[in-house]
């Protein structure tokens, strides 16, 4: 959709923006590290459209787990969709 379009690109501006290095705060000598962001689209983790069982409930929650601690692993923040 648009808005998301829109949100991406904000968080691609601010994302660059924040690449860069920042100016201390006064009284704060130290900057905080920049953060990568990773989207992660929960839907789309799912073995199909509709969870009917354990099994499937299992399956998702094990893809949803291993995006999650992949991201987290690599030092990135995580926004979920």
């Amino acid at each position: 959709s648009a808005a998301v379009e829109f949100a991406d690109e904000a968080f691609r501006k601010i994302e660059a923006a924040a690449q860069q290095t920042p100016k201390p705060i006064v009284g704060d000598s130290t900057p905080k590290p920049y953060v990568k962001r990773r989207v992660v689209k929960a839907a789309a983790l799912a073995p199909k459209a509709l969870l009917e069982t354990q099994e499937d409930v299992d399956a998702y929650l094990s893809k949803l787990r291993q995006a999650l601690e992949s991201a987290i692993n690599s030092n990135e923040r995580v926004e979920i969709r």
